[in-house]
């Protein structure tokens, strides 16, 4: 039951993209004539609807079983992917910020797909201390503020694209290059400030718990990498003013950082930190 919830958020996301793939024009030309005149068309009851499902299953499978976000790896992409969604709900509602709405959409049906295979896990020893919540709610926000990062990385550099090539048709409809350049920005600052102090409350709660490793936990490097990649990101747009291009490709590899931290974690520990027992 709880893999058919997750299967059937992730259908219900995937119904829009259909539509749009499938639908006469005039079909599709009503149905944005009904999200401008209202601010809510078909495509966003479908968005919603999934997203309550995806908050269903989410429920079921993490506080039913007395998880948390994080302590296990099912659990936490799963609810990385409801950040990601939501979050691209909220700022597709802008205008001009309809693209950006179905690539956070899509980012999101992959981690909640891929959540389904990796494994669920019992929770570590003492999961209820204080310093956990705050450490994986701030890792939340960096990661989502990251995807967000990623996804104006790769609008801005496909407008940039078309603006180049004078491929102008319904350009109109796509934000400007400063406009995604600044909230790129603004996307980074906030992800990285979550995951400095989400890292600090990290440590002090494995300080807590006196944890010991057999073996180097190669997610805590990572981890450590991304934070300096992103530090000398931000510090060469504030300092030597590398904006624009230069930033969307530290967002777009950023974001493959992130990838790697995730791989690392499934492949080297099937959790995160390796705590956990697979169920």
């Amino acid at each position: 039951m709880i893999r058919f919830l997750a299967g059937s958020a992730i259908a219900l996301y995937l119904v829009p993209f259909a539509r749009n793939l499938f639908a006469r024009p005039k079909r599709l030309e009503a149905g944005d004539a009904l999200e401008e005149k209202w601010g809510l068309g078909n495509e966003w009851r479908w968005f919603l609807g999934a997203a309550l499902v995806h908050l269903t299953w989410l429920g079921w499978a993490g506080w039913l079983q007395g998880l948390m976000p994080g302590t296990s790896m099912r659990i936490g992409l799963g609810t990385m992917a409801f950040v990601v969604v939501v979050t691209g709900l909220v700022l597709g509602s802008k205008p001009k910020m309809h693209v950006l709405k179905m690539i956070l959409v899509i980012v999101g049906v992959v981690l909640l797909g891929v959540s389904q295979l990796a494994p669920m896990q019992q929770p570590p020893a003492d999961y209820k201390n204080l310093w956990l919540p705050l450490h994986l709610g701030l890792i939340f926000i960096g990661i989502a503020s990251f995807t967000v990062a990623f996804a104006l990385s790769v609008l801005y550099l496909a407008v940039r694209r078309r603006l180049k090539s004078q491929r102008l048709q319904g350009i109109v409809k796509l934000p400007s290059l400063a406009i995604l350049d600044q909230w790129n920005a603004n996307s980074m600052v906030v992800g990285f400030v979550a995951l400095t102090f989400g890292g600090l409350l990290g440590a002090l709660w494995g300080e807590s718990q006196a944890m010991e490793h057999e073996s180097p936990d190669l997610t805590i490097y990572i981890t450590v990498c991304l934070w300096i990649w992103y530090a000398v990101g931000l510090h060469t747009r504030v300092v030597v003013d590398w904006r624009g291009r230069v930033g969307a490709i530290f967002g777009v590899v950023g974001f493959a950082g992130f990838a790697l931290l995730v791989a690392s974690a499934w492949l080297f520990f099937g959790a995160w930190h390796g705590f956990g027992v697979s169920q």
